[in-house]
This record gives structure tokens, C-alpha cells and sequence, in this order.
């Protein structure tokens, strides 16, 4: 098909011949390729040829069926070798019959059946020895006595109904009694994989090792320190069985705490007013009811409830330690402790009541008692301290690029003196004090909001508007703003008021501070100030635009009662009418005093006193726009 100068078998094009025609053979199929090495070289399938055709079609021919079962497959006259023929001897039609195993065919059939029911009676007999679930049992008697009444009674046909409602009866206990042993095998299974499942769903969220043959856990709450502390250890182990008549639902898994946290423990903050008819040591609860345990429901309680109680117990017990500590070495206050009260005074005859309540350990609602932001704020003063390093981890800082001069950046511990160092590393609070402070402004901030809620209830013109800017357990900033409805020209009055642990202060615009202290009368004093100048300003707004003068506005005048109370005075272009206007404190409706003059202003003339209320208007800036409109020539 190629010729001898040909390519390579299979790729469809033949070699150039060096005489006659080339001539290009191709076939209607190409080699498949089996791989393609790493220098490029394809191997290529050859495809099937003739042979392989036959070996395929003779395996596919069942020989046994073409030479019989005592033929053989070798070609005996090929090696030469010739069977000796036998005489077959002639039988008569009777005798003609072949056996299918010899003579002894049906002997051999017996003997097997035989052995068959012996090993069957064998397995029997050892599955009766060994499980519970099988009894020999005799359904039908045979009678010995062959009198004529025996053989009626069993031939009759109620005998027969007897016998088999008895063999089914002891059918059915027999297969009710196994199926018992049975669930009993697929309970116990069950039980294990629901154990390991909980023992899983235990290690998701605790701490656990094993030790030997047992398995404890750790109820600790610290992030850094010593793990597996032996009093704060609890075991695990697997119930017998999870039907226990608990009430908090199957489980198979069984924790036990320390017997010292078998107990719910809460700590409770408060602020009291101090009064001498006051018992500031009383307690909601008695102390001794919860050592009153009974035995027989604690380890009815599921292990997640008892885990987190436990903890919860653990950790109000050390808040409360540590805030005893703290309460020792507290300066500058009055501090009282008493069994599990601990007392600290704030101001203004408020008293922080700290106490530490027992409970049973039972799974009932425990009463609300103290401060709820308060209680949790305590808590989360407490684990914040938990989640800092007591050291700081070593650690590789790149200096940074100076152009300060040799000298001075090659100073050293001198960087800093000893001032500054001072001033940079404050000392961090105790709990108490965060406590203090955070309960100081919990107090101060109500009252705030006590009376911004009733100062925007009686004062409507004009408005005003708060909002928190910022907040923190320590240190809040209020926004607030008075505006006037339908007049865009005057914009609004921004303050702000900012709220520390123990005092509040009165931020202007112009960055000035008014502090108040812990006086609700000097900050609504400073409320008021801020809205006279609000409306003193909008009202020298308002004169511009009906050409009225402004002779002056005096924000520092006081009345008669030595109050702050600004006043505004403004004529008209033909000088004949002046209006005097004085915002009065303590969300009262400002005086309007009126002066006319036909002559001019030069004369002397009374100044009348309008009736703010019937002034047409309804709010003050209409009021005064209208006596503009109506006094302008």
C-alpha cells in the first residue's frame, strides 16, 4: 500500500516516489491516537485484524454444549492416541432407563436431604441454647389410647380449631418476645449515636477532654490563664437510658457541675434614694432557700441549661468578689458592706445598690429585680477586662523615615519627658469606679430626657427637635435645634449638650460651654437662653424684611425676678411706632409693648401692653408680622 520511501503507517499520507506519478492513498479512517509523550511522539492503536475477529467470535461459542459434558476439548486423533471402543451390551426397553448418578442415584438424594436436616436441627438447637426468643413447644399431643372416642375426638373438627389457635397463640408470644429483645438491641444504638451526637453539639461550645475512662469538661469562662481548673470542672458521662421522665426532653448525655454552683446565682444593680425610713439592706430574696435542694429533680435538669447556669453562677460570683475588693480600696465616697449588699453613694441622696441573689437550681422564671442596663452593663464591664492581654504580645516595628537630624532621632528613653510619659500612661479604672460612672450618667441621662419630653410638650413655637449624636456607658452628646415653620429664612439654632459621668454642660455654636452641674432648673435656664436668642435673631430677620429698624436686642437683660430674660426693640421707617418685645424663662408667652406716636417718637408716649392671645396669629412670628405689616407707614 506504501511505497519503501513511505511516512508513518496510519497519518494518511504515503512518501514521495522517485519516478512516476505521486500518487497520495488515504483511508476512510484514521488511527486513533493512545497518548502523545512529553517530546510529542503520538503512539497510535493498530486497529483489530482478522484474528482478533475470530478469538472474539470464539469466545462468544459455548463448547461445553457442542462436545458434551464427557467430551474433551483436545483433538485426540492430532496426538495420535485412539480410545479403546467398549461393546455396549444390548438392553431390553424395560432396561433402557440411564441413571443421572449411577446406581446409587437415590440413595446419595436421601443421604443429602438427611444431612441438610440434621445441620438445620444443629443451628437450632444452638440458637436455642444461646438466644431467648425460641421454644420448643408441642402443639398436638399424640393419644396412645386408640379407643374409638380417642380417634373421634381427633379426628373432630373443633380439636383441629383448638390446636392451631394454640400453635398460633404461642407463635405470636414467641415472635412478641423476640421483637422485644429486638428494640431493646435498637434502642441501645439508638441511644449511643443520640450520646455521641449531643457529646458533639457539647464540644461545639465547652471545653472537654478525656482522662483515662472519664470525659470532663471545663466550665470556665477566662479567654487567657490556666485552663481546666479543678474547681471550675464538670463530668460527663451517658444516662442509662433516655425515658427518665425528665421535663426537659430525651437526652442521653448527664452533666454534673460543682456542687458550689449547684445554685443560681445573679448580681443585681439598683439606685435607691437614701431616706432614714429607708432599708437599704433588704433583700428580695431569702438567703437560705436555695441550700433546701432537692436531689431527685437537679439531675432531671438538661445539661444545656445546667452548663449555662452553672457558668452564669461562676460569673456573677467573681463580679461580685472582685467588686468587693473594689469597694475596700474605694476613695473620695461613702461605701457600706454587708453579707451580699454592697452600698456606694452618688449624689443627690441616690445610693448604688449592688447585691448578690440565690436561687434554687430549678427551671423556673426568676424575678426581675434592679436596673436591666445596668445588670448587663455590670456583665459586660466585667468580661471586656476578660478579652485583654495581660501583657502585650512581643512584636517588630519598622522605624519610619525621619528627616530629623542625628541627634534627635537617636535620643532614645529621652523622646519623652517625664510629663508627657505621666500624662500617657493612665492608670485604667477599677470595675467599681466604671460602675460608678456608668450608673451616674444612667441617672443623668434620664433626667435629660425627662425634661427635653417636657419642654417640647409645652413649648410648640418653635420647635424643637434633640437627637443622640453619640453615646457610650460614660459620656453622651445630645443635638438639638430649634426651627420656625414656614419661615426658611431663618435658619435653625443648633446646640449641643453633653452628658459626662457627673455633670452636663451646655455646648453654643460658638464653642462656648455652659455647665449646668447636675442642676435641671440651670439647664432648662440655659434651654431658655438658647431660645431667646433663636427668636431675637429671627425677629431682626423679620424687621429687614418689612423695613422696620432695629434699635437694639439685649440677650443679657434679666426681669424682676433676676431671670434671663433678652429683650428686642425695633420702629418703623417713618419713626412714629416701636415695638417692644421681652422673651420671658420657663416656656412663657413673650410681652408685646406697643408705642404710637402721630409726631414722631421725640414726644413722650406709654407704651401699652398687648394681649398676647388675641394678637392675630397664631404663633409668635405670625404675631409679629402682622404688627409689621400693620405698622409699617
Amino acid at each position: 500500500m506504501f511505497n519503501g520511501t513511505g511516512g508513518i503507517p496510519g497519518n494518511g499520507l504515503g512518501g514521495q516516489s522517485l519516478h512516476g506519478v505521486p500518487v497520495t492513498i488515504e483511508p476512510m479512517t484514521e488511527w486513533q491516537i493512545e497518548s502523545i509523550g512529553f517530546d510529542g511522539v503520538e503512539k497510535y492503536i493498530t486497529p483489530e485484524g482478522f484474528s482478533d475477529f475470530v478469538k472474539k467470535g470464539a469466545m462468544k461459542v459455548d463448547w461445553r454444549k457442542m462436545v458434551e459434558s464427557n467430551g474433551t476439548f483436545d483433538d485426540l486423533s492430532a496426538t495420535g492416541v485412539e480410545e479403546e471402543e467398549v461393546e455396549k451390551p444390548q438392553l431390553e426397553m424395560a432396561d433402557r432407563k440411564v441413571p443421572e448418578a449411577g446406581i446409587w442415584h437415590e440413595e446419595a438424594k436421601h443421604l443429602h436431604e438427611c444431612l441438610q436436616q440434621i445441620n438445620v436441627m444443629s443451628d437450632f438447637l444452638k440458637v436455642l441454647k444461646v438466644q431467648q426468643y425460641v421454644e420448643p413447644v408441642t402443639v398436638q399431643e399424640e393419644h396412645r389410647d386408640e379407643s374409638a372416642n380417642n380417634t373421634i375426638i381427633q379426628n373432630s373438627r373443633q380439636f383441629h380449631w383448638v390446636a392451631r389457635r394454640k400453635a398460633l397463640t404461642e407463635a405470636f408470644n414467641v415472635i412478641e418476645k423476640a421483637q422485644k429483645f429486638r428494640n431493646v438491641g435498637a434502642k441501645s444504638d439508638a441511644d449511643k449515636e443520640q450520646f455521641f451526637r449531643e457529646l458533639r453539639e457539647l464540644r461545639e461550645h465547652w471545653r472537654i477532654k478525656k482522662v483515662g475512662g472519664m470525659i470532663l469538661g471545663d466550665i470556665g469562662y477566662g479567654i487567657f490563664g490556666l485552663k481546666y481548673n479543678q474547681s471550675d470542672l464538670f463530668n460527663i458521662w451517658r444516662k442509662r437510658t433516655t425515658n427518665d421522665g425528665s421535663l426537659y426532653g430525651k437526652s442521653a448525655l448527664q452533666v454534673k457541675v460543682p456542687c458550689d454552683l449547684m445554685c443560681r446565682i445573679r448580681v443585681v444593680v439598683s439606685i435607691v434614694e437614701d431616706s432614714p425610713h429607708a432599708n437599704l439592706f433588704d433583700s428580695t430574696c431569702e438567703e437560705s432557700n436555695y441550700m433546701e435542694m432537692d436531689h431527685t429533680k437537679t439531675p432531671k435538669v438538661h445539661w444545656k441549661k445546667a452548663l449555662q447556669w452553672a457558668q452564669e453562677s461562676l460569673i456573677s460570683r467573681d463580679i461580685f468578689g472582685k467588686l468587693f475588693g473594689d469597694a475596700i480600696l474605694l476613695h473620695q465616697r461613702i461605701c457600706s458592706v454587708k453579707k451580699n449588699t454592697i452600698l456606694v453613694s452618688l449624689f443627690d441622696n441616690l445610693v448604688l445598690k449592688i447585691q448578690k441573689e440565690h436561687y434554687k437550681f430549678e427551671d423556673v422564671e426568676l424575678p426581675k429585680s434592679g436596673i436591666t442596663y445596668l445588670n448587663k452593663s455590670l456583665r459586660q464591664l466585667f468580661l471586656a477586662q476578660l478579652c485583654r492581654r495581660p501583657m502585650r504580645s512581643p512584636s517588630f516595628a519598622y522605624l519610619p523615615l525621619t528627616v530629623l537630624n542625628q541627634f534627635m532621632d537617636m535620643r532614645g528613653p529621652l523622646a519623652l519627658d517625664r510629663h508627657e510619659m505621666d500624662f500617657r500612661t493612665r492608670e485604667e479604672k477599677s470595675l467599681l469606679d466604671k460602675l460608678i460612672s456608668g450608673s451616674s450618667h444612667y441617672v443623668l441621662m434620664g433626667r435629660i430626657a425627662q425634661i427635653l419630653n417636657e419642654y417640647t410638650v409645652k413649648m410648640k413655637d418653635p420647635n424643637l427637635s434633640w437627637k443622640l449624636s453619640w453615646a457610650s456607658s460614660s459620656h453622651s452628646l445630645l443635638a438639638l435645634s430649634f426651627s420656625l415653620r414656614n419661615y426658611e429664612q431663618c435658619q435653625k439654632k443648633s446646640f449641643f449638650i453633653k452628658i459626662e459621668g457627673e455633670s452636663i454642660k451646655v455646648l453654643t455654636k460658638e464653642q462656648q460651654y455652659l455647665d449646668c452641674r447636675r442642676d435641671p432648673q440651670l439647664l432648662l435656664q440655659n434651654i431658655d437662653l438658647m431660645y431667646s436668642t433663636y427668636m431675637v435673631n429671627s425677629l431682626a430677620i423679620l424687621c429687614r424684611l418689612w423695613n422696620w429698624q432695629v434699635l437694639h436686642s439685649n440677650l443679657n437683660a434679666v426681669d424682676s425676678d433676676h431671670k434671663s430674660a433678652p429683650t428686642f426693640y425695633a420702629v418703623n421707617r417713618t419713626a412714629r411706632a416701636a415695638l417692644f418685645v421681652q422673651f420671658r424663662p420657663g416656656c412663657q408667652p413673650p410681652v408685646f409693648k406697643l408705642r404710637v406716636s402721630r409726631d414722631g417718637l421725640d414726644k413722650p408716649a406709654p407704651y401699652v401692653k398687648l394681649d398676647y392671645e388675641k394678637l392675630p396669629g397664631i404663633t409668635t412670628m405670625k404675631k409679629a408680622e402682622n404688627l409689621f405689616g400693620a405698622l409699617r407707614d
